[in-house]
């Protein structure tokens, strides 16, 4: 009974309002009714779902093979192991090896080669938030770099940067973002986690077929000084 009726719930009442967290009291106060229902109606029984999946023998983990093998090392080392929250990988990670485990050996094995496959043959229809890339600004259940240590996650002003087009994100002579920026420049990191940031004129670009905004990249700089003095220059109409 309350199964169907949270279903009626979400399918009546959900809209298009933005989804934000609900991990402080001022977020609490500027929620929309989608982040209630979101939190609240959808997410909460997570929990309960995710006690419910038996425990994946860590020996199937090591026989995965194929893609199902990469995309468990590659998700191990890039979230599992750098993840500060406990709360997120005691949610997340049962469910992830669950449906690596099915792609190897049952019944997920054809459509999860054919998504993969269209994945990697279309990187021009990707867009990431670079801004997400560095742990270090991950929601965590105990942030050290938070005033009262306590959970959430550390305030980026790059988070709030457009998502890059991912064929676009290390080129050197244009960038593709899927909105358009705030300043005249965007944070993007090197494989080490090190900042740099591309310079843009954030004014002049083209749209792309999928929608983007296309820039044509004026500079690109390791000091964040020297790329808001050179932006401040863009955006009062210098080179």
């Amino acid at each position: 009974m309350f199964t169907k009726l949270r279903n009626k719930i979400l399918s009546s009442f959900g809209g298009k309002s933005e989804i934000t967290g609900l991990n402080t009291g001022s977020e609490w106060e500027k929620a929309s009714y989608d982040t209630i229902l979101f939190h609240w109606i959808m997410k909460n029984p997570l929990r309960k779902i995710v006690q419910m999946i038996p425990g994946i023998p860590q020996s199937w983990l090591d026989n995965l093979q194929g893609s199902p093998k990469a995309l468990y090392q590659i998700v191990k080392t890039s979230w599992y192991d750098c993840d500060k929250s406990e709360q997120r990988r005691d949610k997340m990670w049962k469910p992830f090896c669950y449906a690596l485990v099915l792609w190897n050996n049952d019944e997920m094995m054809e459509f999860c080669d054919r998504i993969t496959y269209e994945v990697l043959s279309h990187p021009d229809r990707f867009y990431i938030q670079l801004g997400r890339l560095n742990p270090g600004y991950w929601y965590m259940d105990t942030n050290p770099k938070l005033p009262d240590g306590g959970q959430g996650r550390l305030v980026n002003i790059f988070g709030d940067d457009p998502a890059v087009r991912f064929d676009t994100i290390h080129s050197d002579h244009t960038l593709v973002l899927v909105e358009r920026p705030a300043r005249c420049f965007v944070c993007r990191w090197d494989i080490n986690m090190t900042p740099e940031y591309v310079l843009i004129n954030r004014y002049s670009y083209e749209r792309t077929g999928d929608g983007g905004y296309q820039y044509t990249i004026a500079g690109v700089t390791g000091d964040l000084m020297e790329a808001t003095k050179r932006a401040q220059v863009i955006e009062n109409g210098g080179d």
